[in-house]
């Protein structure tokens, strides 16, 4: 598990060092966290493993998806980037959801593996909650 995550985070530290408007970078470093290659295929499916095995055995399990996200609404409200309406916390909730079950579903092929359409479903999400 750590190997996958330490790929993970290689490829969205790749995309911080890219000099881009902040919701393509946000949008691509949340693309990160969804199958859009055969490597992310496997890599969900080593996710999935490690989680269910949490589960089963009653260990209490840290995810790591759900701290990236908390990641980004930290830097968007230092930046002042929210829209004011906002309740962060459920927009978190929601996010950190809406990423699970893009993943899943693109896993279980109800979704395909199309990442410029994963790219725009998360650009909507991400919409509703950055200043135009």
């Amino acid at each position: 598990m750590e190997l996958v995550e330490q790929q993970v985070n290689e490829r969205i530290a790749k995309h911080l060092q890219k000099p881009l408007p902040i919701k393509q970078l946000i949008v691509g470093i949340l693309l990160e966290l969804v199958p859009i290659s055969e490597q992310h295929i496997v890599e969900m499916q080593v996710w999935l493993e490690f989680v269910s095995y949490k589960l089963r055995s009653g260990e209490p399990t840290e995810d790591s998806i759900l701290r990236g996200i908390h990641k980004v609404f930290a830097y968007l409200q230092q930046e002042n980037l929210l829209k004011e309406e906002i309740v962060v916390q459920d927009e978190i909730d929601h996010l950190h959801a809406f990423i699970d079950g893009l993943a899943l579903h693109v896993l279980m092929g109800f979704v395909a593996m199309d990442k410029k359409r994963l790219y725009c479903l998360i650009e909507k999400e991400i919409d509703k909650i950055i200043k135009a």
